[in-house]
């Protein structure tokens, strides 16, 4: 629902209005927690249409959702357990107004997440997360790349 929304806006003018914006803003948040479900254990039976899914929804999110691994269900249910810090914990951005501190929260904590992805993936040796990690990327960021470069 969130790539149509997105896609809608892109496409037609009519829609790039205030509350269509609200709106895909509220469903981009509810892409995240599918992006956290799916990777706990993706919703299809095949590993390549998990991970097809999975493309779909970094799209949504606009951003690789491959990052959640190591930055979320290593560090926030792993790492946390045993005294370790988590660097994408809320508590990292605070504002007195709630509103702000949701809608900042990713700009301060991006950079975490994607600095810990990178390092999960030399450290880990994992050579088939850093490809798919990659791939996920260039397709994200290349399809919203072309995607301006028709209309920014």
């Amino acid at each position: 629902m969130c790539n149509a929304l997105l896609l809608g806006m892109y496409f037609f003018e009519g829609m790039r209005v205030v509350p269509v914006y609200i709106a895909a803003c509220g469903l981009t948040f509810i892409n995240a927690i599918v992006v956290h479900s799916n990777l706990h254990r993706g919703p299809f039976l095949s590993h390549r249409v998990n991970l097809a899914w999975r493309l779909v929804l970094s799209f949504g999110s606009l951003y690789p959702a491959s990052a959640n691994i190591p930055t979320h269900n290593t560090i926030h249910h792993s790492m946390n357990e045993h005294g370790r810090p988590d660097f994408v914990h809320p508590q990292h951005v605070h504002f007195h107004w709630n509103l702000l501190t949701l809608l900042h929260f990713a700009n301060v904590v991006g950079a975490h997440i994607f600095f810990g992805a990178e390092r999960y993936a030399r450290r880990k040796r994992n050579a088939a997360f850093r490809r798919w990690y990659i791939f996920e990327q260039v397709f994200t960021f290349g399809l919203l790349g072309v995607l301006m470069v028709f209309d920014f």
